[in-house]
């Protein structure tokens, strides 16, 4: 539950302090979702990169624990946990990086 966890980081961050994480996030849409999905298993397809073992393996992972949000979600369950100034300060398809302030 992302939302408990962000109340859970909240908490215990004292005011002045900025949380940053990264995350994997969904697309805002299906379109984009699986246009961003084919964008990283292509990547990981790529000589060089993963075997069809290691791809496998990772496209298992991600359907066993993987919950990807999308962006907006993410923003809504930080500020619904106490946090401004919140951004997403970079983006490379799924991959994201975001920070949320603590008044």
């Amino acid at each position: 539950d992302k939302g408990a966890l962000f109340r859970r980081v909240r908490e215990s961050i004292k005011s002045g302090g900025t949380f940053r994480f990264i995350d994997q996030l969904s697309g805002g849409t299906e379109a984009n979702h699986a246009r961003m999905w084919n964008s990283l298993m292509e990547f990981m397809g790529s000589p060089g990169n993963c075997t069809e073992v290691e791809l496998q393996s990772m496209v298992d992972h991600s359907k066993a624990h993987d919950h990807y949000t999308p962006l907006a979600t993410h923003f809504h369950l930080l500020q619904e946990a106490g946090f401004v100034g919140i951004d997403c300060v970079w983006r490379d398809e799924m991959w994201t990086v975001i920070t949320a302030d603590v008044a």
